[in-house]
């Protein structure tokens, strides 16, 4: 079992467009690993990555998943233990 906090989102993969098309979604930051994890709205894996102890993940602030997803963190939802696989 491992803590996690999860935000819902919006994020879009047309970062250098002029005209973007955003998507929602949500993102889980597991705490014990430092691990960022990008979903979209029927909980498909989109993406990860690790954050330093530094970053700041908190509402309101915009996150870059490699260099093609962009995204804004939304509400911060419920704290939940999950398991993971």
């Amino acid at each position: 079992m491992e803590d996690a906090r999860r935000w819902s989102v919006t994020y879009t993969k047309h970062v250098k467009q002029k005209r973007k098309v955003y998507q929602d979604g949500f993102v889980e930051l597991q705490s014990s690993s430092h691990r960022v994890v990008l979903y979209d709205d029927c909980e498909k894996l989109l993406d990860s990555r690790f954050v330093k102890m530094d970053d700041v993940v908190r509402s309101g602030e915009t996150l870059t998943f490699g260099v093609l997803i962009l995204l804004t963190l939304g509400i911060l939802k419920e704290n939940r233990n999950l398991n993971l696989i």
